[in-house]
């Protein structure tokens, strides 16, 4: 007995010196996750707008600027449910609802076996049609792209992951997989072909 009210001794010790710690540097840490996600969103909003024309003609579908908006995932740190292995992105982001489609640029942390959060930059399209889904995903196979599904969400997507030390140049990570996502959609021929 005396063993667990010495560990809840300590618990309590733990949690009050948590609690006093993070009252007060709270504010100044929500400033500063503020000011990364701006900055990371940014720079991926500058990728897809500098690669916009590229990406409209790849897929031969009207594209611009004004389309391009921000996501984060999860939308706030305190969101019910979420928790670090569920993993976090950053980014941004063109809904083109009439057509069923989302391109995305952005980071995406995870959490690995080993504990340790990996960063990958990623470009991704997510077809909300699974049937336009089977047809374009051997096409994008070839491309050496990537799968995911989830209800009603099937994403196809191009990644690299962030080293140490790179995220002060993660613009060209980003370009790459964007590039890449582009090329593929040329090779295919634009979303037409997988339209029926």
């Amino acid at each position: 007995m005396k063993t667990s009210e010495s560990l809840k001794e300590r618990l309590a010790e733990a949690k009050g010196k948590l609690l006093e710690e993070g009252a007060s540097s709270y504010l100044e840490a929500i400033v500063a996750l503020n000011e990364f996600s701006r900055e990371v969103q940014g720079r991926c909003r500058d990728v897809l707008r500098r690669n916009l024309p590229a990406l409209r003609e790849a897929i031969k579908l009207p594209l611009d600027e004004g389309q391009i908006d921000q996501r984060s995932f999860p939308e706030t740190i305190s969101k019910k449910g979420w928790a670090a292995q569920h993993g976090a992105s950053l980014g941004a982001y063109i809904d083109l609802k009439g057509q069923g489609l989302t391109f995305a640029v952005e980071l995406y942390w995870e959490i690995e076996d080993s504990n340790a959060p990996t960063i990958v930059a990623s470009a991704t399209i997510s077809l909300g049609n699974k049937g336009r889904f089977e047809r374009a995903w051997p096409q994008f196979e070839k491309s050496q792209a990537l799968k995911y599904e989830e209800p009603g969400q099937f994403y196809i997507y191009f990644s690299e992951p962030v080293l140490a030390g790179e995220m002060s140049a993660v613009q060209g990570k980003l370009t790459t997989v964007l590039n890449r996502m582009i090329r593929a959609w040329q090779n295919a021929g634009g979303l037409k072909a997988f339209s029926q």
